[in-house]
């Protein structure tokens, strides 16, 4: 399976948003004043369409005690989730996948403080499958429990973009296909 993958995209896509007066957790981000245009467009023409941008800060020494997938319901578990991250500072941090090895070890079906849903596992009854240390952007793995650890010294910022087809999820294998040239 694979987790995350490196993009050559050249766009910084902030506008209008100080990072350093983001200090909440989860933050979601208004696509049309917060998002280069141009992102927009470029992922417009590989037939994308952007259903929401969130950032989540992690302060220096942040380590998660959770594993989440993104979704509303375990019964997706391990079906390929796709999202569009943009990682900036965090230089020592990790994000991490992890396997469950039953659903019975579900923490809980929530909310974020964004509105966007989430099913949540204790760390504790879970086995890391792959870590990495993601910069830039990537396509990373959502629908695989995941957590991030951020142990350095630097802030962590992480610019999340739900990417949709046809206003559905796509998987990885998908993504690959659509930004083809633009994977290292």
């Amino acid at each position: 399976m694979i987790y995350s993958a490196k993009l050559n995209i050249d766009y910084i896509p902030f506008v209008d948003v100080d990072l350093s007066k983001i200090l909440r957790r989860h933050v979601r981000l208004d696509l049309e004043r917060n998002v280069d245009p141009n992102l927009v467009n470029m992922l417009t023409n590989l037939g994308l369409t952007v259903g929401h941008a969130e950032v989540f800060y992690s302060c220096p020494g942040f380590t998660s005690s959770v594993a989440h997938i993104d979704g509303q319901s375990p019964k997706y578990m391990w079906e390929s989730r796709v999202k569009l991250n943009y990682i900036l500072g965090g230089s020592a941090s990790t994000m991490s996948w992890h396997d469950i090895g039953s659903d019975e070890f579900c923490k809980s079906f929530s909310n974020s403080l964004i509105g966007t849903q989430y099913v949540s596992y204790d760390l504790n009854q879970c086995s890391t499958v792959h870590s990495a240390n993601l910069s830039g952007w990537n396509l990373v793995e959502t629908g695989v429990p995941h957590s991030i650890q951020n142990l350095g010294s630097d802030p962590r910022y992480c610019l999340s973009l739900f990417i949709r087809e046809h206003r559905s999820w796509i998987g990885f294998s998908r993504a690959l296909e659509l930004f083809g040239q633009l994977v290292m």
